[in-house]
This record gives structure tokens, C-alpha cells and sequence, in this order.
């Protein structure tokens, strides 16, 4: 057959990445939002697409495109899109904006949802651990976590709740309203924290708060703290499990400020083991042993 006036057939689409952006954003109700460098993923498949002329294989590359596009960013957060709302659970530590521009810090494990849109209240609910950069606004920004509400106009702050509903706030900047489900009210600033009891419903009273947000700029603070806590906090972020060989090593007072993003935790508890005098063993990829040790 002769097909010397037939035009050869071109298989790279004629989709803009713009276009391919919009089509990708039309999805979002049902597919995870990654952050992705799109003119960059378009032009590698549009460079390796031009030089396979074989039809069945170009589609082969368009799937596989399409698949990373999907399925990136899944490791680290799960979000979902319906009745106007967005839910984030991150399975790391993540980072992301509010429709508002204000900036949310969410801890590993933990779950925020608010609406794509806010009105006239900038309204999250929060399961588990963030530290927040607020916009200023006259519109108030109300934190629901648990039985308790937060409420800001700008200002930088932490609110942790518990699996068991207890909840902390801390301030690092500026000033909040904490209120409880009787009523009760307290104001913080800067470097004040208060803590709510589930099992009690009530408020206590304002005590100096730690560094407890550090986690959110990559590091681990910790001001004469019992090492009981610090081991706590580097299990709880490395997901691993630590143990003592001397138990009364976990009431040592320890100082000190560990860098946790892109950290290795072998590196973290031989920085530990110096301070001290301890030895590291690693028992697994997730099961470490500290012996010895001396309270300074």
C-alpha cells in the first residue's frame, strides 16, 4: 500500500503544560494534591515520547506520566477534596498554606481539614499536633481541637491534642483566646502555654512555655528536660523504639538542641550517648538500646 501522502503521525500531544494543569486541578476531588514541577515532568515525557514511534508503547509512557503525576507526594501526605472542604492527613512532618496564605506546620500523624474557601470566620479543625503563622485579618482565625477552641487574629502558636482530648497551646508570637466547653477562658502571649483535661473539662492555669513548636523548623529543643521526654519525642518522630539499659537514667535533666530534618537517628542517639556517657546498639532498623550512662 502506498502511503507517500498519508502525514506521518505525530504522537506527541498537542496539550500545553497549562493545559495539562487544568485538567490534572479538574481531578482534584478524587486524587492526592503533590507539589510537582509540571513543565518539568512534561517536557521528559514529551522528550522521551518523540523518540518512540511506536504507538502502543507512546501510550505506555503517557499512563506511566500520568501515574507519577498521581501518585506523587503520597508517601508523605493523603489529601482529600469534598463538600467544599479540604482534609490533610500527613503521614510526615508537612508543610502547607491556608486559603488565607497563613502557613500551617503539621506534625506526623496528624489531621487538619479546613474550607477551600473562608468566610467570615478562617475556621481549621485539628486532630493531633500544629504549630501556626497566621495571617493578620480582621476576620478571626478559630482553631478547633477537641472540646477546645482557639482564637487568633495573627500570631504563631501551637496546639497539640492528645489521644485522650487533652489539649495544649502554646504561644510563640503575639496573643490567643483559649476557651473550654464551660465557658472558661484564658488569654496567652508570647512564651505563655495552658493545658486542658478532658477528664476534668477544665483549663489550668498559665504556665512558661518551651520551645515546644521547635519540631516545625527541623529541630528538637529541650531546656533541662528528663531524658524520658527526649527519648519519647525521637521515638514518636523516627517511629522507632528506644530503650534504657538503666532506668533511673530516664530522670536525667538533658539540654540540648537536635536537628531532626534529614537527620539519621543512629547519628541523633550517638549525639545523645556523648552527652550522656552512654553507648548506642542497634538492635533492628527501628529497635535501638542505650547502656550505661551518667547524670551531669
Amino acid at each position: 500500500m502506498n502511503t507517500d501522502n498519508h502525514t506521518p503521525w505525530d504522537p506527541t500531544p498537542d496539550f500545553t503544560a497549562a493545559e495539562l494543569q487544568a485538567i490534572y486541578e479538574a481531578t482534584a476531588d478524587v486524587q492526592p494534591m503533590p507539589s510537582v514541577d509540571l513543565d518539568a515532568a512534561w517536557e521528559s515525557f514529551r522528550t522521551n515520547a518523540s523518540v518512540d514511534r511506536h504507538p502502543q508503547r507512546i501510550w505506555l509512557k503517557i499512563a506511566a506520566s500520568l501515574l507519577i503525576l498521581i501518585t506523587v507526594g503520597l508517601a508523605s501526605t493523603t489529601w482529600a477534596s469534598r463538600d467544599g472542604y479540604q482534609y490533610v492527613e500527613a503521614k510526615q512532618t508537612q508543610s502547607l498554606t491556608l486559603p488565607d496564605k497563613s502557613e500551617v506546620s503539621l506534625k506526623k500523624s496528624s489531621k487538619i481539614s479546613y474550607p477551600k474557601r473562608f468566610g467570615k470566620e478562617r475556621l481549621v479543625s485539628l486532630e493531633g499536633e500544629a504549630f501556626f503563622d497566621i495571617e493578620k485579618a480582621a476576620d478571626p482565625f478559630i482553631v478547633s481541637a477537641g472540646d477546645v477552641k482557639v482564637t487568633v487574629l495573627g500570631t504563631e502558636f501551637l496546639v497539640r491534642e492528645s489521644d485522650a482530648g487533652d489539649v495544649d497551646v502554646a504561644v510563640r508570637e503575639g496573643k490567643v483566646r483559649v476557651e473550654s466547653p464551660d465557658g472558661s477562658v484564658v488569654i496567652l502571649t508570647a512564651g505563655d502555654k495552658v493545658s486542658y483535661s478532658k477528664d476534668s473539662a477544665t483549663l489550668g492555669d498559665k504556665t512558661p512555655s518551651a520551645q515546644e513548636w521547635s519540631w516545625a523548623s527541623g529541630q528538637l529543643v529541650f531546656m533541662d528536660e528528663p531524658l524520658s521526654k527526649v527519648i519519647d519525642a525521637i521515638s514518636e518522630h523516627y517511629d522507632v523504639e528506644i530503650t534504657l539499659g538503666k532506668s533511673r537514667m530516664l530522670d536525667c535533666p538533658f539540654t540540648s538542641s537536635l536537628p531532626i530534618k534529614d537527620a539519621k537517628i543512629e547519628d541523633l542517639l550517638q549525639s545523645i550517648a556523648l552527652v550522656m556517657d552512654m553507648k548506642v546498639k542497634s538492635q533492628s532498623s527501628s529497635s535501638f538500646h542505650l547502656s550505661g550512662g551518667y547524670c551531669k
